[in-house]
């Protein structure tokens, strides 16, 4: 059965009699400050994306008034504020005739990760981007601008915090552990082209050939490569981090050269070499 306002009113006093004063205080001022967006309604399920206060980052909730029920993605279990703030702009917005509740303007910000290339070398810019289409260079912490962003945004930023980054060329390092963060549904480009991130790595590969007498094992990139970066790849319009296993730095150097194994070592390489390789990479 479809949802009426009667049902979210019911849900918001039960809610009420539930939660401290001090939480439902909080969720006034998160429907009051527009933190509030309403992302699809199909009937009996709500879904909708709730602002921490003071915090640069939304929390998912689903509310299913017809049954009384609300969840969050955030990390207290049962009611928590978002659940009823959800629930308030829901009747706010219903009162008013507004099918879904809107976010005050600066919280459809979102975060533009603009990656350049310069030779193998990546580059990154982020910038605050409007619905739109305006954009400003974000310059040190986003979450203190008042920007606020998903997880992966705020992920992202405390590494760029913690290794002193504020933009420009990105090590082979901060490329993998950034990706890992920025999965999927972050906006990016490349050299001005729409990219999609991804956290799946590209892995080297081990080949061994013949060289004269004897064997040359060494790393090689897979094939189906657009463009390789140190740290990432591009791969039919997608950017995934690049990796070498386990492998030290200076065992990855040695492979990509190139390491020869003389005619009397092949029990050494079969025996040794290759399955030690195969456990690192």
């Amino acid at each position: 059965m479809a949802h009426t306002l009667d049902d979210l009113k019911s849900l918001a006093s039960t809610l009420r009699k539930r939660v401290p004063v001090r939480m439902w205080d909080a969720a006034v001022r998160h429907v009051r400050e527009g933190g509030v967006e309403g992302l699809s309604d199909d009937g009996d399920e709500l879904s909708l994306r709730v602002k921490s206060l003071n915090r640069g980052v939304w929390h998912q909730v689903f509310l299913w008034p017809a049954d009384g029920e609300g969840d969050c993605d955030c990390e207290r279990e049962g009611d928590c504020v978002h659940i009823c703030a959800a629930t308030l702009a829901m009747i706010r917005g219903m009162e008013d005739g507004q099918a879904l509740p809107e976010p005050r303007a600066e919280f459809k910000v979102c975060v533009h990760y603009a990656f350049s290339s310069r030779g193998s070398t990546l580059c990154l810019e982020r910038r605050a981007r409007w619905p739109d289409g305006r954009e400003v260079p974000i310059k040190g912490n986003a979450k203190e601008q008042g920007l606020v962003m998903d997880r992966g945004d705020l992920q992202a930023q405390r590494l760029f915090s913690a290794s002193g980054f504020v933009g420009g060329d990105l090590s082979p390092v901060l490329v993998r552990r950034l990706l890992a963060f920025l999965e999927g549904e972050a906006f990016a480009t490349l050299d001005g082209e729409p990219v999609t991130l991804q956290t799946e790595p590209i892995l080297f590969r081990v080949r061994v050939s013949d060289d004269e007498e004897g064997f040359r094992v060494g790393l090689y990139r897979p094939p189906g490569i657009d463009r390789l970066f140190r740290g990432a790849a591009l791969v039919k319009g997608k950017l995934h981090p690049t990796s070498h296993g386990t492998l030290e730095e200076a065992q990855k150097r040695m492979l990509l050269r190139g390491v020869r194994f003389e005619p009397d070592e092949v029990a050494s390489l079969v025996g040794e070499t290759l399955p030690s390789l195969s456990r690192r990479i």
